[in-house]
């Protein structure tokens, strides 16, 4: 039997991004942090749904059109982790790190792949995190900097 504290922070937070806690943000379902200062969602489903909140912000907010650019934003790793990074998820999306992404369409695929990167094993809720990433592209905004209600 695995322990929860021997799981995939990923996993065990239900934060399939790893989103790192911020006081601007209240993510809907966010319950806290842990002691590395990643969030905790009471369900994989709010944890995906902040995930892909950030991903459109990233796209339509910042002008992050590529993969590339998407990680470089998302992971403070050292360049060889966020090289793999960008390669795993090109790789598991087939697409180029530096090609343009569909808005929609290949969002959903960069999220499972870096949900996967992310747990280092494929992420284990995947119904889960299709109900939160279908929430999040269903929402009027992106920017989810709400109150705990939204």
């Amino acid at each position: 039997m695995i322990r929860s504290n021997q799981l995939p922070r990923s996993i065990r937070n239900c934060n399939p991004g790893n989103i790192k806690w911020c006081l601007g943000n209240q993510w809907l379902g966010q319950i806290g942090k842990d002691s590395d200062g990643f969030c905790i969602f009471s369900t994989t489903k709010y944890g995906a749904r902040a995930q892909m909140r950030l991903l459109l912000d990233y796209y339509t907010e910042h002008h992050l059109l590529t993969i590339g650019q998407i990680i470089d934003r998302w992971s403070n790793d050292e360049d060889q982790v966020r090289a793999n990074y960008k390669n795993y998820v090109a790789k598991h999306c087939n697409f180029e790190i530096h090609q343009p992404l569909y808005y929609y369409q290949s969002m959903f695929f960069v999220a499972f792949a870096m949900a996967d990167f992310e747990a280092g094993e494929t992420y284990p809720y995947r119904k889960l995190q299709e109900q939160g990433y279908q929430e999040a592209l269903n929402g009027a905004s992106t920017s989810d900097a709400l109150p705990l209600n939204a």
